[in-house]
């Protein structure tokens, strides 16, 4: 199982009216880990695409519980390995 974490200091960008993470926020967040694991592996989007391979978004889930807000130092996790099915070459 692969793990990675990416530290994130909350902009004032990021943030809404209310002064909290704007909820669509999470899935860049998201993205931005997802970025992180390439790097980890020595890999890269462009290596991907150069290779014929990608890597699309096929569901994508959030639950929010504390809001994070401006200024927040946040915690970006991730784990988890990959699934092979019957359709792969």
């Amino acid at each position: 199982m692969k793990k990675t974490s990416l530290f994130y200091r909350v902009p004032y960008a990021d943030t809404d009216q209310m002064g909290v993470v704007y909820y669509a926020n999470f899935l860049v967040y998201f993205e931005r880990v997802r970025n992180e694991i390439l790097r980890d592996i020595n890999y890269s989007y462009s290596d991907m695409g150069k290779n014929g391979f990608m890597l699309p978004v096929i569901e994508a889930h959030c639950e929010y519980g504390i809001p994070a807000k401006y200024d927040d130092y946040l915690i970006l996790r991730y784990w988890g390995g990959l699934v092979k099915t019957k359709d792969a070459v």
